[in-house]
């Protein structure tokens, strides 16, 4: 399981720390994610499902690749700068929508 945030959300809390430093120039820490777990399963039946793709997936060795598994807590993001995700499904219908135009 992992902590997918979308890079949408990646660039507006970066945006949203620096508006912050010009008005309280105290720098802050803070985690950038949804605090929700997600399975890489789950994150690949969203991209099937949004572009109706067909293919099955291919198994691997589940220990040939390592991935952290740590869950973030945006709770500091969204008491300092106001930020909270807005999760993988509007990333997905956003990115959906821009290759349609």
């Amino acid at each position: 399981d992992l902590d997918v945030v979308s890079v949408v959300d990646v660039a507006l809390a970066n945006r949203m720390a620096l508006e912050h430093l010009f008005i309280d120039v105290q720098s802050f820490t803070c985690n950038i994610g949804t605090g929700q777990k997600t399975t890489i399963n789950k994150l690949v039946q969203h991209i099937k499902d949004l572009y109706q793709i067909k293919a099955s997936g291919i198994y691997t060795d589940p220990n040939a690749m390592y991935f952290y598994t740590g869950l973030s807590d945006p709770s500091t993001a969204l008491e300092i700068i106001g930020w909270k995700p807005t999760g993988l499904d509007l990333f997905l219908e956003v990115q959906n929508m821009a290759q349609t135009m």
